[in-house]
Formats: structure tokens, sequence, C-alpha cells
């Protein structure tokens, strides 16, 4: 497994106040060196990644401001422990009714010679960032299943494409955990490398703090990794509600 210097947090609630005194805890004494963000409104992502030279500490304080001012029940961060290759890595598209975010850990081909995960001719934009071609997959994936599956459940058209994707990635990159919002629901996704989740007691509501970081400190955090049986866990949550701990089949 490489050791992967990106790491992509949830912050999700039932009211718009995402501020949080644990997550502050957790990110403050990192080598943080870019990070990106995108903050639901009513359903609409805004994508804000870090203005700050990555030498300074004001990377991490510009976070936590832009995350204590957000008027928002969902965020979905990404950050960087080294230079990243790419500045932004978090896309959004609109299919099935909703603005779908994709904030991945970790994607990379496992062959010397480049290959696109979806063909460019299937594709809706035509780009060279594996990141934004990984959400054009599972687009493609999840509007099969609404096409061919008379249950039209979301959840399931989530975890169809998943395993599809898997199906057809695992020979050719090595890739880790993946977070897909729609501004009303969070999908996570847990390939090799474990989540970390806690549900931070507020006034006057609790707040999901779901982490591929690990702090060996921070002892109250929960473990959640995959079954060795089986490819991939699928978590589902709603607010700070988790409404699905399931699995993705080899």
């Amino acid at each position: 497994m490489v050791n992967i210097k990106r790491h992509i947090f949830l912050l999700s609630s039932h009211q718009n106040n995402l501020f949080s005194y644990r997550f502050n805890n957790l990110i403050s004494n990192l080598n943080i060196k870019y990070w990106t963000i995108v903050i639901y409104y009513n359903g609409n992502p805004r994508i804000i990644s870090s203005s700050c030279h990555p030498e300074t500490r004001t990377v991490i304080q510009e976070l936590l401001n832009c995350i204590k001012t957000a008027s928002s029940s969902i965020a979905s961060v990404q950050f960087d422990l080294s230079e990243p290759m790419e500045k932004s890595n978090i896309f959004d598209l609109n299919f099935l009714g909703y603005n779908w975010t994709l904030n991945a850990s970790y994607i990379h081909s496992l062959s010397n010679s480049y290959q696109p995960i979806i063909p460019y001719n299937e594709m809706l934009k035509e780009t060279d960032n594996i990141d934004f071609q990984l959400l054009q997959l599972i687009r493609k994936h999840m509007i099969e299943y609404y096409l061919s599956s008379p249950k039209k459940s979301l959840i399931e058209s989530v975890r169809y494409s998943c395993s599809k994707l898997l199906q057809l990635l695992t020979s050719k990159y090595e890739f880790d955990n993946f977070i897909l919002s729609n501004g009303y629901l969070s999908f996570a996704v847990t390939i090799s490398s474990p989540y970390y989740l806690l549900i931070e007691e507020r006034d006057p509501e609790e707040l999901l703090i779901l982490s591929s970081f690990n702090d060996p400190l921070e002892q109250d955090f929960i473990k959640l990794n995959k079954l060795d049986t089986k490819k991939a866990k699928l978590l589902v949550f709603s607010g700070q509600t988790l409404i699905l701990n399931g699995d993705i089949p080899a």
C-alpha cells in the first residue's frame, strides 16, 4: 500500500453549522500544504481551495475560518501533506437531479503508460484528470442502473456503480477511499484504508466527523474497515445519522 499524503474528511449535521472543536484539534498540528473543500448550500456545491503559501501556518487557519463561517450542513474536505501534482481534485457533475461531488484520497495508474479511466468518446468533458474521470465513470454506471432497474434506488445505484468500477479498475489502478455527496446524502466508500468516525456532541445538534486520517491520540474515533471477503464498504449518511453500513461484494 502506498504512503498516502492526501486525506479526506466529511463533516455533516442536520443543522447549518459545521464548526467543530474536535476537527480543529485533529488538524491543528499537521503540516498541511494545500486544501480543497466543497460546501453545499441547498444542494448546490461551492468548491473552495487554499490561497495561502504552503509553508505558512495560515493555511490551516484559512481552512478553519472557511468551515466556521459556512452556513451549511455538509462539507467534504481534502488536504495534502505534500505539494499536490494538481491543485484542485474535487469535482462536480449534475445528474439524476442532483449536483454530485467526488472527493478521492488516492488513485494511481499501475501502468507506465497513461490510460484514461473512461474512454474519451464517453466523457462529458474531455480531461486527463483521473479524479474527474472517476466521477464521470460513477455517473455512467449510476445512470445505467436507473435505466435497467425498476427499484430506482439512489443508494443501490451508488452501490452498483462502485461494484462496477471496482471490477473495471482494480487490475489497472491502485486507489483508496472516496466520498461522493449530493448535498443531501453522503456516500463514503472504503477500499483499502479504514475510515475513522466520531459523533461530536454539540449544542443544539451533533456533528459527524468522518476521516481517513488517524491520530493515535484521538482514541474515541471508531475505526470502520471493509470485510476481508468484500471488495469495499459503503457508508451512507444523512446529516450525522448513519443510514447504511453495507458492503460492496467481490
